[in-house]
């Protein structure tokens, strides 16, 4: 009989693969669509390890979450106030060209305009 209570399971996460986005922590799929601004709504996090590589695509499997604190949680990292501070303002309708997770400053730049 083997001890199974030191190994610990880890958490199953959920891609997307389709034309729906699917929550990455509860597996349903969302009524937004993969490559629209929707995704700007949630919290897009790629896995570039080689384990999760494709050939096809050149990518790794693609992850959304509801928020960047769901993705902190659930895979028990943290990220900075920066960076969520830039999702929120991108997500809440500043029009920013990108649908990555960088820090974007085109926000910052827009409001020292703004007080010139």
């Amino acid at each position: 009989m083997s001890d199974t209570s030191s190994e610990i399971e880890e958490p199953t996460f959920y891609p997307t693969l389709r034309k729906n986005i699917v929550d990455a922590v509860t597996g349903i799929p969302t009524r937004f669509k993969v490559s629209s601004k929707d995704e700007r709504r949630l919290w897009k996090v790629i896995d570039v390890s080689l384990s999760s590589y494709d050939p096809a695509t050149g990518s790794g499997k693609t992850f959304f979450f509801s928020s960047p604190e769901a993705y902190e949680t659930s895979k028990n990292v943290e990220l900075s106030e920066q960076r969520k501070k830039a999702w929120r303002a991108r997500r809440d309708g500043f029009k920013c060209s990108c649908l990555s997770a960088h820090v974007c400053t085109a926000p910052a730049q827009q409001q020292q305009q703004r007080t010139v």
